[in-house]
């Protein structure tokens, strides 16, 4: 088959290695080809327009979806994709969309126009899906898959695929010193990932405990102060703007503030290569996400997963199926001190790290990116007929 891939490209951007990945599995016995979406940039209607012309050349489509990539709030979300999928329909070309976000429901505290505006421009969205033939959703966990059927679409268009592992490059472990313990966050800075949990956590573990910080704030999102928490946390001790945790400390002093800088180390933006040397340095990665905005899928955790790397994640639905593979500790999201006692336990029981890393490698191997791309085209395949 002629394939078009729709998404972002060579970005920094977990969905954009994602479809990269895919491309690269699904181009070992088919011819592919990339529309490029952009990252900071909403989309336009005319341009989907295009879109939709060019993928008349091909035997079929293959979009990520982020509904940051099509619409700068809700109702514009909703209908640029309705029209992309109309398009395509009237094209008549079988199409996938992988679902890395859901249908989000808008309060009535935000006023009623927004409150109705969602739902009436909801309803022609999900009639577009369910009237498109050559059409077939994929989603990563089965909240994902809930959302949408909940929200009307039929539950034979929707499918659940787990979330596709790469061979990642390995890199020796250098460590610096046995004398402390190194946790790894990284990807972009956001506030439903829990670095005001991991932070609190910190405080409540020994002083031989480190985080490092490896990302930097999402370009998409620059009004978001989680960053600047980050920054005002090591430098007080306490969580200054949106707070969702309980607090539970005193600020720091001059000294316990200088003290505490030393233990959080934060990298920025890391190219591939320099992201697989920061998890071989790590002793354990974190991702203490909180439930509400919790993702369907998370790279920041399929590379440790990849890399055999122990990972303690929060029991939210994008970490579903590594909890119940048991390749990775949970914890209730939002509980710092379960968070402390969690890494504590971890990182005092080496039998438990090699089990966690072996079966982070299993659940990889049988979840490859190679395995996912194939189950997804084949869909698309039986969708031409």
């Amino acid at each position: 088959m002629r394939i078009l891939f729709i998404s972002t490209h060579n970005v920094a951007c977990g969905i954009a290695d994602y479809n990269s990945s895919m491309m690269k599995a699904a181009s070992s016995s088919h011819d592919c080809d990339i529309e490029v979406l952009p990252q900071n940039t909403p989309i336009s209607k005319s341009e989907l327009r295009k879109v939709a012309d060019r993928a008349r050349k091909y035997d079929a489509v293959v979009i990520q979806h982020e509904w940051s990539f099509v619409g700068y709030n809700t109702i514009s979300r909703y209908d640029a994709t309705r029209f992309l999928l109309m398009s395509l329909r009237k094209n008549r070309i079988p199409t996938a969309i992988i679902m890395h976000s859901q249908f989000v429901d808008v309060p009535r505290s935000r006023g009623l126009m927004k409150y109705f505006g969602e739902r009436v421009f909801r309803v022609p969205l999900v009639m577009e899906i369910n009237k498109s033939p050559k059409l077939k959703l994929f989603v990563h966990n089965k909240p994902s898959l809930d959302n949408l059927v909940g929200r009307g679409i039929k539950s034979g268009k929707v499918e659940l695929i787990p979330f596709p592992h790469q061979e990642r490059r390995k890199f020796e472990s250098k460590r610096s010193s046995s004398d402390f313990v190194t946790l790894l966050m990284f990807g972009f800075v956001s506030a439903y990932k829990g670095y005001e949990t991991a932070l609190s956590a910190l405080r409540l573990l020994p002083d031989n405990f480190r985080l490092v910080i490896a990302g930097a704030q999402h370009p998409n999102a620059m009004q978001d102060l989680t960053y600047e928490n980050i920054l005002g946390f090591i430098r007080s001790g306490l969580w200054n703007s949106h707070r969702r945790l309980p607090e539970i400390f005193s600020q720091f002093n001059l000294q316990e503030s200088q003290k505490f800088s030393k233990r959080v180390i934060l990298r920025g933006h890391l190219s591939y290569d320099e992201i697989a040397g920061e998890i071989a340095a790590a002793d354990i990665v974190l991702a203490p996400y909180f439930a509400e905005d919790a993702p369907a899928g998370s790279a920041a955790v399929e590379w440790p997963i990849s890399l055999g790397k122990p990972t303690i994640v929060s029991a939210v639905q994008t970490f579903e199926d590594y909890i119940k593979a048991k390749c990775v500790i949970s914890v209730t999201p939002g509980a710092p001190h379960h968070l402390a006692k969690a890494i504590s336990d971890l990182a005092e029981s080496r039998v438990e790290m090699e089990r966690l890393s072996s079966s982070a490698l299993k659940y990889a191997r049988e979840n490859s990116v190679e395995a996912v791309t194939n189950r997804i085209l084949s869909v698309v395949e039986r969708q031409k007929t």
